[in-house]
């Protein structure tokens, strides 16, 4: 049995893993030098969602728990703190998280192929023959009996004709590049805050600040996030505009992420429109968000605790939200995901509602929250199916859903989640020999029940 999985984000580890484990020879080709795609080695050091936030329950088990456990063990991530909202948080260091990474892939039998992308797919009769890969041996050709992706920009499915669409430009999610901290100062930043709850606010040397302004800062558990400083970032903004210039911060707060390290802390800060599933787009929104980050250091160096603040390290690559929506069996809808929707072929249930993030067309973050009672939806099996094509599963944010859906279903948490049923069905298709579209779900119910992962 051979698979092959394209692309190493949380989606592909846990799909490799499921299906090597099963007994399948599985590789699994990574665009970048190391794992983890958009969570842990580009800043984004956290995932959430793991958790109902209306009844607490733990909803995305199995080998994506296996993960975090692993990353607790390696002593780089306190596991999940339940926040405000009910939700969970689970943070790491996000260069703890390569070595992780890798060791979690590789001790389930994985072959690796890094600094690798899918640059064409051949096809005949509804089934994928073989792929050619790029790397720094050229082009080559591999086959498989079945393949995954995991791309997160459904780059195999695209490649493959499956069938896909993308929203407008206009309504397409903000990526954001990350960029490290260091030296902050998180006893003033506390200081701060505690004044501001006073009613007084801290003096501060050559503060462009009167004192009568409101402000608010707050604290994730164990001072692994900080948020807040809305008018600080008011101010700055108002003060580029009266000189003419752009405003410096497209978000209206401090978004602040520990490292797991004294003093170090990842800024989500930047957001820039375009379409990286181009060559043309993704360039431009690397030079966009880097142009952001430059700009904002002078100021956020006037913000209390941040002072002495130095540019340590800015994301290997942007972190996209949303380019290509496969067009699979069923296309989830974001009112499924708000309602609560059930479905019989159900392989995954969350509770982490949709996260609809800034667009040009809406240039204001606006969470939604799940209406339903029970607190989470079901995704189904179908939604992993592309049209078209035979021996291909889709897991990862790019699976079959609409925008609202999409902005729940491409929450780390989630991606290992859809990433172990991708993994699991493409053993049990070949082991049936039958196709993934016309495996038993009951069957892959069973197993995904048995295996702790539903």
């Amino acid at each position: 049995m051979k698979i092959i999985v394209a692309g190493g984000g949380p989606a592909g580890m846990a799909a490799s893993i499921a299906a090597s484990r099963d007994g399948a020879e599985v590789t699994l080709i990574e665009s970048m030098g190391f794992l983890g795609g958009d969570s842990g080695p580009i800043g984004h050091n956290f995932f959430n969602g793991f958790h109902n936030a209306k009844t607490g329950q733990q909803t995305i088990n199995g080998i994506p728990q296996e993960v975090v456990n692993s990353l607790m063990e390696a002593g780089i991530s306190p596991g999940h703190v339940i926040v405000a909202t009910g939700q969970s948080i689970t943070q790491f260091s996000a260069q703890g998280f390569r070595f992780v990474a890798d060791k979690v892939v590789m001790d389930a039998g994985v072959k690796l192929m890094l600094h690798s992308s899918v640059a064409d797919a051949k096809v005949e009769d509804g089934l994928i023959k073989s792929i050619v890969v790029s790397n720094r041996d050229g082009l080559s050709e591999h086959s498989a009996d079945i393949y995954i992706d995991t791309t997160g920009d459904g780059n195999l499915f695209a490649r493959a004709g499956a069938p896909f669409f993308k929203g407008e430009l206009e309504d397409m999610q903000r990526s954001t590049l990350m960029f490290k901290f260091s030296h902050v100062n998180i006893d003033r930043i506390f200081a701060y805050a505690n004044s501001l709850e006073a009613g007084v606010r801290q003096d501060l040397d050559d503060s462009p600040l009167t004192g009568d302004e409101p402000d608010t800062v707050e604290f994730a558990p164990h001072f692994t996030g900080v948020f807040g400083f809305s008018k600080w970032i008011a101010l700055f903004n108002a003060e580029a505009r009266a000189e003419g210039k752009p405003e410096p911060f497209p978000r209206r707060i401090i978004i602040a992420l520990s490292d797991m390290i004294p003093g170090e802390y990842w800024m989500l800060m930047t957001d820039v429109a375009g379409d990286a599933s181009t060559a043309a787009g993704i360039t431009e929104l690397e030079i966009a968000a880097r142009e952001q980050v430059w700009g904002m250091i002078p100021h956020l160096r006037r913000i209390p605790g941040f002072e002495g603040a130095e540019l340590s390290q800015v994301a290997s690559r942007i972190g996209v939200r949303e380019t290509r929506h496969l067009t699979g069996e069923y296309v989830l809808t974001g009112d499924d995901v708000i309602n609560g929707a059930e479905f019989e072929d159900v392989i995954c249930q969350v509770g982490m509602a949709p996260d609809m993030h800034d667009t040009p067309r809406e240039p204001f973050f606006r969470p939604t929250p799940i209406e339903s009672d029970r607190g989470m939806y079901d995704v189904p099996y179908r939604t992993l199916l592309p049209l078209e094509i035979d021996n291909l599963l889709v897991a990862g944010r790019c699976i079959s859903g609409d925008a609202v859906a999409g902005s729940s279903l491409r929450f780390g948490s989630v991606c290992l989640g859809t990433g172990q049923v991708a993994g699991f069905a493409a053993v049990m298709s070949i082991q049936n020999n039958v196709t993934p579209r016309s495996l038993d779900v009951k069957m892959l119910q069973d197993k995904l029940k048995s295996s702790g992962a539903l």
